[in-house]
């Protein structure tokens, strides 16, 4: 590494991508610290923000392909199972993901910068197909039809 302060180097083999790289600088005790760049955000030329559609189109499902279209919360981390304080104490918690710019106006503030450029994995869901309203209306009749509180959706 060196003494250099302020040198870039390459932390991936995608030498050409520029959220790959890193910044070490040498605080007073000599200890190295690693600082991530931020990543570039696609500009408004990029097809996908043109186009209105997601930045991953593999990972659009019709709702045949899917078992459920809420995702309970207690497969996420951040999210959890259910409400633990509140009035709302005991609702049970689930996911919706559709996909980022087809649901929202082009006037969107976030159109660009939309928090789904940074879910690769998430199944988002086609909701432009004919059985998408009459399946989500009944598994979340079926949700309510459980002993529980309530239910929120994300």
């Amino acid at each position: 590494m060196g003494n250099a302060m302020g040198h870039y180097r390459l932390t991936s083999k995608a030498a050409g991508d520029d959220t790959t790289l890193t910044r070490y600088v040498r605080n007073d005790t000599g200890a190295v610290r690693y600082k991530r760049r931020q990543p570039r955000l696609p500009t408004m030329e990029a097809a996908f923000i043109q186009e209105g559609r997601t930045k991953f189109t593999k990972a659009i499902r019709r709702v045949d392909q899917l078992a459920h279209l809420l995702v309970d919360g207690h497969s996420n981390v951040k999210i959890g199972r259910d409400v633990r304080k509140g009035k709302f104490k005991g609702y049970h918690i689930f996911t919706l993901s559709l996909e980022e710019r087809k649901t929202c106006p082009n006037t969107c503030q976030h159109w660009q910068t939309c928090y789904g450029n940074n879910m690769p994995f998430a199944k988002r869901i086609d909701h432009t197909d004919p059985a998408f309203l009459p399946a989500l209306e009944l598994e979340i009749a079926n949700l309510m039809a459980k002993p529980w509180p309530g239910v929120l959706i994300r």
